[in-house]
């Protein structure tokens, strides 16, 4: 767990290195989100996916694996780094969220257009959680480079669904059969759960596929 740590302020420090690349985008959602709060559905994948990929395309680029091979700590102990990176930066996108949230709700011309609180947070984490568990792997096997497709379609997945789902969350009738159903079930608690088995599997699908990766 030390060198897992250690990572991942390594990771971090590099944050000085790449600081435009990284929070100019981050600026923009949270000026154009408080604004207009559509894009608040969007927020937090689209903060939690900037920084991480960044931060992972960043570290492949300028050679992360060869250094890894040389110096003494585990793969795993370097993939696990990745997810820890992950969960730190869905903590920091709620942080920015909630704020952003609050303060559209100070704007009158966002009065009746805010979506409800609970449901944008929770589908927010839980499609930033897909993202980083799709992303993470991607980066890994194939490197930011040859990733690079995938993550533009990944990107556009992630603008995209939030929208999707509550789109859907729009229909009256088709709300009300959903609600009836999820009232007999802790909501919360099952989406804690689903998101803790996709990071899981993912962090193991992600261990397998680096440990047996060749660095040339």
């Amino acid at each position: 767990m030390g060198n897992t740590m250690k990572l991942v302020n390594l990771s971090y420090s590099n944050l000085n290195s790449i600081k435009k690349m990284t929070f100019i985008p981050v600026i923009i959602f949270v000026a154009v989100s408080i604004v207009n709060p559509i894009f608040l559905n969007m927020l937090i994948p689209l903060l939690i996916l900037n920084i991480t990929q960044t931060l992972t395309s960043y570290e492949d680029t300028y050679g992360i694996n060869h250094l890894i091979s040389y110096i003494p700590v585990r793969r795993k102990e370097y993939v696990a780094s990745r997810y820890v990176i992950g969960i730190i930066n869905i903590l920091i996108s709620v942080c920015i969220f909630v704020l952003c949230y609050y303060l559209a709700t100070k704007i009158p011309s966002n009065a009746g257009k805010l979506l409800d609180y609970k449901l944008t947070l929770g589908v927010g984490i839980t499609v930033g959680i897909i993202g980083i568990s799709a992303m993470i792997p991607c980066v890994l096997k194939f490197g930011a480079v040859k990733g690079r497709m995938f993550m533009t379609f990944l990107v556009i997945g992630i603008v995209m669904l939030p929208t999707i789902v509550f789109s859907i969350a729009q229909e009256v009738e088709f709300m009300k059969v959903i609600l009836e159903k999820l009232s007999l079930i802790n909501v919360s608690i099952l989406l804690i759960i689903i998101n803790i088995l996709i990071i899981y599997i993912s962090y193991l699908v992600s261990k397998n596929l680096y440990c047996k990766k060749e660095i040339l």
